[in-house]
């Protein structure tokens, strides 16, 4: 089991505004993972399940999301870039699919500052 804690900002999925905000969003909260997944040693494979909580703070004005769909779509960008450290070679969105053995978890807590725990087990 692998679990670590990483400064990535997850936007609601209800939140308006022009849809580059996303776009950057998202690559910089890839880069972010891809940098981290370079130091893990070994690297974790599928078949796993990969477990994202979001820590949210009130004392940076932020609330709890609705879980069971605007915190499953908010870490839309996280699944695809974990999807496809863990199921290389595919086209980019495709390794997330059920058929690569990859089980989705989401969680939500209350935290000092706000962060993204990502755990993943892996399964026989």
């Amino acid at each position: 089991m692998i679990e670590f804690t990483l400064d990535l900002k997850i936007v609601s999925a209800n939140a308006t505004g022009h849809w580059i905000k996303r776009y950057n969003l998202n690559k910089k909260n890839a880069a972010i993972i891809k940098k981290y997944w370079l130091t893990l040693k070994p690297k974790p494979k599928a078949p796993c399940t990969v477990t994202l909580e979001r820590i949210y703070s009130p004392s940076f004005n932020q609330k709890k999301f609705d879980a069971h769909d605007n915190l499953r779509t908010s870490f839309k960008g996280v699944v695809d870039i974990i999807a496809d450290l863990l199921v290389p070679g595919l086209p980019p969105g495709k390794a997330d699919d059920e058929v690569h053995g990859i089980t989705w978890e989401y969680l939500q807590t209350k935290g000092p500052e706000p962060r993204v725990r990502i755990k993943i087990e892996e399964r026989p």
